[in-house]
């Protein structure tokens, strides 16, 4: 019964997917999963850091951090998959 949901019901279906783009392991919290959320931000912030760290400085700010944005990125696709899977 896809068809028969409104475009507000849709967009409540998506909060936490949006919240998790716009702030890493938020998604989690919507979800009902906040240890979860808390233990992805702990490693976006050690694998941040260890990138940052033991990348060499001609490296852009992206690339310096790319093993933080590498967990934020894999949070964003299990909170996706949750929300797939609750549907």
């Amino acid at each position: 019964m896809e068809g028969s949901r409104t475009g507000k019901e849709r967009y409540l279906r998506y909060l936490p997917l949006i919240s998790s783009i716009l702030i890493p392991g938020s998604g989690y919290v919507f979800l009902g999963r906040p240890m979860r959320g808390l233990v992805m931000l702990f490693w976006m912030i050690i694998f941040g850091y260890l990138t940052f760290h033991y990348s060499s400085p001609d490296i852009s700010f992206v690339g310096r951090i790319s093993g933080g944005m590498a967990v934020w990125f894999l949070s964003v696709v299990e909170v996706y998959k949750t929300i797939i899977r609750k549907s």
